[in-house]
């Protein structure tokens, strides 16, 4: 339902007891609302004082503007009895002392009702009546009050980038657009929060602020693999670098007993370092001399090994060619 309100001339100085509230058949506004039409005026009054009810007669719109700001709205007058007539809906006026004395005084010269209206422009009931004296048009079927129902319809459409003069059905579809777009976006979040996992109450802004934290927070574990990776690496770096350490310190400790080994401290570093359980087994079936023992013309058959480094060879299930290349400085691998 919608609400407008229609001006009634009244003879200055004059107390009516009847007053002409609305026209038959259609009529528009000034400001080109409408049109608005009085179809069935029986059924409009039986709405308008349905269980012998009485309608108010205010000052200036006063119920529908001042009362909702929390000031006063007194009664001027009640509407007690509507008549259907060949030009529209009259109504029957016990008038106030002072709404008497304020028409005896002039000080107003009309009438302005306040009806429902379908959103076709049908009437449906005449809600109330103002005592007013600002008329959009002089003539008895001029809607005339620039009511807060006006205004609503002006800033409506200024939010939907509409003209203020746009007409009712354009508004109308206006609004089932923006409710329609609106539905939509919910429905459509509502999906993508079920995809990601999230729940389908968000609205749109909830939304994107829920994908951005989950966006960060996956940066942040990506951020933390990157660290333990480098660190991973840094720390296999360390050991490498602290097991080598270790087994040229060991390997030195060998020769000082008298391993000889001396001329192959590469080497053996090289196997301490890779296999050092292994090595040090190997370095003890060496026997301790003074000095580094000389290969033998016997042993250069053997392919350039004394006898301690064939039996090194063997217990290590190492190859004695590369043995033999490590030690004269070949980049080789000695690992079995």
């Amino acid at each position: 339902m919608h609400r407008a309100s229609l001006f009634t001339a009244i003879t200055p100085g004059q107390v009516p007891e009847w007053i002409h509230l609305m026209p038959a058949g259609e009529f528009r506004t000034s400001d080109k609302r409408g049109p608005f039409r009085l179809g069935d005026a029986m059924a409009v009054i039986a709405a308008s004082l349905a269980a012998g009810g009485m309608l108010a007669i205010d000052q200036d719109h006063a119920t529908d503007l001042a009362a909702k700001r929390g000031e006063a709205a007194p009664a001027r007058g009640w509407i007690v009895e509507l008549d259907a007539r060949d030009d529209g809906v009259w109504g029957r006026v016990e008038w106030t002392e002072t709404g008497r004395a304020l028409l005896s005084d002039r000080a107003y010269r009309g009438i302005s009702p306040v009806f429902t209206h379908s959103a076709g422009g049908d009437v449906r009931q005449i809600l109330r009546a103002a005592l007013t004296n600002d008329p959009a048009l002089p003539q008895l079927t001029t809607l005339m009050h620039r009511d807060d129902d006006m205004d609503w319809k002006k800033e409506l459409a200024a939010l939907l980038g509409m003209k203020a003069d746009a007409s009712d059905e354009d508004v109308m579809a206006a609004v089932k657009r923006t409710a329609k777009a609106a539905a939509d976006e919910k429905a459509t979040a509502a999906r993508i929060a079920k995809a990601a996992g999230l729940s389908e109450a968000l609205d749109a802004e909830g939304l994107v602020t829920a994908l951005a934290a989950r966006k960060a927070q996956a940066g942040d574990v990506e951020a933390l693999r990157s660290t333990v990776s480098d660190l991973t690496i840094e720390i296999a770096s360390l050991k490498a670098v602290g097991g080598k350490a270790e087994a040229e310190r060991a390997v030195d400790a060998e020769i000082v007993a008298g391993k000889p080994i001396k001329a192959q401290r590469d080497v053996w570093v090289q196997l301490m370092a890779s296999d050092p359980d292994k090595t040090r087994a190997a370095l003890a079936a060496l026997p301790s001399i003074k000095g580094d023992a000389l290969v033998r013309e016997e042993d250069k058959a053997a392919g350039g090994l004394s006898a301690e480094e064939r039996q090194v060879c063997s217990l290590m299930g190492l190859d004695p060619e590369k043995f033999v290349a490590a030690r004269k400085g070949a980049d080789v691998t000695l690992g079995a």
